[in-house]
Formats: structure tokens, sequence, C-alpha cells
């Protein structure tokens, strides 16, 4: 009997919380635009595939970059749409980052490209430069609200890296990047005069 009743008890229960359930959620505005919705036969990209929810994936993914891409430095690492613009491993970029957001104390350094990762809106680039006479490798997100600023300093031709294979391509940059590095300070300094020159301008 003790346990009838509390069948019956969980039961009335159970028809308590399905007739309680809150109405479906309707913002009062508009909120921020989306990008249009993407076809089901467009699905197929170098990110997802053809994994179950990739339209919805690719559709999250499309909506965070565009929120997080204020500068258009997405083009920096996209060779298919933007052949021309994108960077190969090898270049020398100029970047500049800030500790936080309360304490935005910028941080000018400049270094060697030496790994790219193509992941959406988790792409990043591995860089390599010089701290104090020792050699230091690392790796940035490309939609990090503290690295304000990505400038190339020095381009490396995708022609130059056309029939390797990426294990040929690293190890082309490994041997590279000393001389490369060599050179990084120099450009450093002539990237300084010429802001100088156009802020006295």
């Amino acid at each position: 009997m003790k346990g009838r009743t509390a069948k019956i008890g969980s039961r009335n229960k159970q028809e308590d919380a399905i007739g309680a359930a809150l109405p479906p959620f309707r913002p009062a505005d508009p909120g921020p635009k989306l990008p249009p919705p993407i076809p089901h036969g467009d699905c197929y990209d170098h990110i997802y595939k053809r994994r179950p929810g990739g339209v919805l994936m690719r559709r999250i993914n499309a909506d965070l970059t565009s929120r997080y891409d204020s500068d258009g430095r997405s083009i920096l690492l996209d060779r298919k749409a933007h052949p021309d613009q994108a960077i190969a491993p090898g270049s020398v970029l100029l970047l500049e980052q800030i500790q936080s957001r309360t304490k935005p104390i910028k941080t000018i350094f400049a270094g060697v490209l030496t790994d790219v990762r193509r992941k959406g809106i988790g792409s990043s680039f591995a860089i390599r430069y010089t701290l104090l006479g020792t050699t230091v490798e690392m790796r940035l997100p490309l939609y990090s609200p503290l690295l304000t600023r990505i400038k190339v300093l020095k381009r490396v031709a995708w022609e130059d890296l056309k029939g390797l294979s990426p294990q040929r391509v690293a190890e082309k940059v490994e041997n590279e990047a000393p001389a490369a590095l060599k050179e990084v300070d120099e450009m450093v300094m002539r990237e300084r005069e010429l802001a100088k020159k156009t802020l006295e301008a």
C-alpha cells in the first residue's frame, strides 16, 4: 500500500511538473544580426565536413567570427578565399598585445610565423621570436581580444612552398628561422620610425 501511494504521489508530481512548464522564450528585441541560413548541401567545408550537426556548428562559427573579427584579421589565415593576403609560414609578423582588459598595457614584439591551425573561431598560429638571447615560440589565438594588432612585416610567397609536404614546410621554416630572426630587429626599428613620422605629420 505504501509502495502504491508512493507511485501515485510521484505520478502526481510529474503531472504537476508538466503542467507548470514555462512558455517559450521570445526576446523583446531582435538581438544581433545573424548570418543567413546555410543550405544543407553547403555544410561541407574544411572545418566540420559532413559531421552530424555540421550546419548548426558552421552557423555558430560564422556568427562568432563576425563578432570577434573586428579588424578583418580572418583573411590572414583564409588562403582559399584570400590567396593574395593570406600569410604563409616563414612570414615575419609584428604583434601588439595587452595583458588584460583592466590593465591595457601594450606589449609589442615581432617574430617568424612557424605554424597555422585553421579551426574556425578557434584558429591559432605559432610565432617564434628572440627574447634576451633566447628563442621563444608561443601560440596565440587569432581572435583573442588581448591581441589588438597584427601587421605583416615580410611575406613569404606560397609559390616557395608549393609541392612541399607539411613536414617539409616545417623543416624549411625551422632552417630559415634563425636568418629571419636577425632581420626582425631591423624591421621593427623601421616600423617604429615610420609610425613616429606618421604621428609627427
